[in-house]
């Protein structure tokens, strides 16, 4: 009488098969499925999957961080080759710079522009 609009359970009363997202392979058990999905593909569910989730982040986040710190650090040695190449070149007022000199000196202004 009352009990056709009861909330069901997840995975109660439903006839359609569950398929892995991954290979395709149908299950009729959504449980079935999730640990086909983890023993055979590696995919963690739950708090696992969370889990995982956050460490893959934060692996991300380190590679990203190590790439940050090496244009920072590459960024500071071109900005002392071009104040060392500027003041060899203001203070030899006498001689022309050289066109390496001045090649040099117009790459490395490019590569510091904002």
């Amino acid at each position: 009488m009352g009990n056709e609009n009861a909330p069901q359970a997840p995975g109660e009363g439903q006839a359609r098969p569950f398929t892995c997202p991954e290979c395709g392979k149908t299950f009729v058990a959504l449980k079935g499925m999730m640990g086909h999905r983890s023993g055979v593909h590696g995919r963690k569910t739950g708090i696992n999957a969370t889990l995982q989730d956050i460490r893959d982040e934060l692996r991300a986040l380190q590679e990203a961080l190590v790439g940050l710190e090496q244009a920072t650090t590459k960024r500071h040695v071109i900005e002392e080759r071009y104040a060392s190449l500027a003041q060899e070149v203001a203070h030899k007022p006498r001689c022309m710079p050289s066109p390496d000199q001045e090649r040099e000196l117009r790459l490395l202004e490019r590569v510091l522009k904002p």
